[in-house]
């Protein structure tokens, strides 16, 4: 069977680098939101830096600009899902299957500070 596409069903805010989230996000786009396998987590086998918080699973449609700091800097901010006020911070970011049609962009984040209590039900 092949790789479907998946669907984008999140509403995901995302600030630059450098940005607050009070101040306007530079882009707000639908993602799937997901939790990461602890095989895709062993690559970020320095956990003394990230803590113990468990990463999530991005994936974007094709074309968004997502970045992971490896260009100086800290990665981007976003909120998912939108008008939660759970932050994350990006971590690593890439394309899946460049040039064929169900070509995405997949982004690994990590919490940036404790989630809202409660957490506000969808």
């Amino acid at each position: 069977m092949p790789y479907r596409l998946p669907t984008f069903n999140v509403l995901v805010r995302i600030w630059a680098s450098p940005q607050n989230p009070a101040d306007p996000p530079r882009a707000v786009v639908y993602a799937n939101l997901g939790a990461t396998d602890y095989k895709a987590w062993e690559a970020y086998s320095d956990l003394s830096y990230y803590g113990a918080a468990l990463p999530v699973r991005l994936f974007f449609p094709r074309g968004t600009d997502i970045r992971d700091g490896r260009n100086g800097g800290p990665g981007d901010t976003i909120e998912a899902p939108m008008g939660t006020g759970a932050f994350y911070r990006i971590i690593g970011a890439g394309v899946r299957a460049l040039g064929f049609p169900n070509e995405h962009v997949v982004a690994i984040a990590l919490p940036r500070r404790g989630f809202p209590e409660p957490y506000p039900s969808l």
